[in-house]
């Protein structure tokens, strides 16, 4: 009987998986968004595709609007062996892991765009800004570890991230998009040690997003 529930706790969680996360106070006019296709939620003025932007910047990324873990994300947590638990880890609090995390993306939208084949735009600091700049501000809203039950049950063993954005034309300021992205990945690599070790989702999902970004720059604001 335990097995059956757990199995429809499973199913239950890969049919809702990857559905957007509640937006945050981070979006203002949040109900604006509509589906997209390579990111969940998406809003662009019709000015979007309008100017030659030959630089983009990021501002550092931030954790302000991330929700705590609930009941579920912690018990996961807590099924971890004694050694995999870091120093003062604290089950229900994932903003230590997100503010590295935020370096990770920090560093990623940098390589991204080093990586890019087109490399019409170029990365420069958030501090240096004009008409030709695209500014990008994200926020992490969501962080929940990979669950170690059921292995064999792969919506069960991923970990989930989830993401709000802003760009603006980093001379006038004016919003040019706004979008909300909530991933899973089910096949999470044991690559990252220490605190980020039950969060090895994180670099695969941010290098997605990240090349996207880089795509979406490098295309005028055209992607999606």
């Amino acid at each position: 009987m335990k097995f059956i529930g757990a199995l429809l706790i499973a199913i239950f969680l890969s049919a809702c998986g990857t559905s957007p996360a509640s937006p945050t106070n981070f979006l203002e006019d949040a109900w604006k968004m509509e589906e997209g296709r390579n990111l969940q939620l998406v809003w662009k003025s019709p000015r979007a595709h309008i100017g030659q932007y030959t630089k983009f910047a990021m501002k550092p990324v931030g954790v302000t609007y991330m929700r705590r873990l609930g009941w579920w994300d912690k018990k996961n947590a807590t099924s971890y062996e004694e050694n995999d638990v870091f120093p003062g880890f604290d089950n229900g609090d994932n903003r230590k892991v997100a503010a590295e995390v935020a370096k990770m993306f920090d560093f990623e939208i940098r390589q991204a765009f080093l990586n890019d084949p087109e490399k019409k735009v170029r990365f420069v600091p958030h501090t240096f800004l004009d008409n030709q700049t695209l500014l990008m501000e994200v926020q992490i809203i969501e962080l929940v570890p990979i669950k170690k039950y059921f292995p064999g049950i792969g919506s069960i063993k991923g970990g989930t991230m989830a993401i709000e954005g802003k760009v603006f034309n980093g001379g006038t300021g004016e919003m040019l998009m706004m979008f909300s992205d909530r991933r899973i990945e089910n096949s999470p690599k044991q690559e990252l040690q220490g605190k980020l070790k039950r969060y090895s989702q994180v670099r695969p999902l941010i290098q997605e997003w990240c090349a996207y970004f880089a795509r979406l720059a490098n295309t005028g604001m055209r992607a999606n």
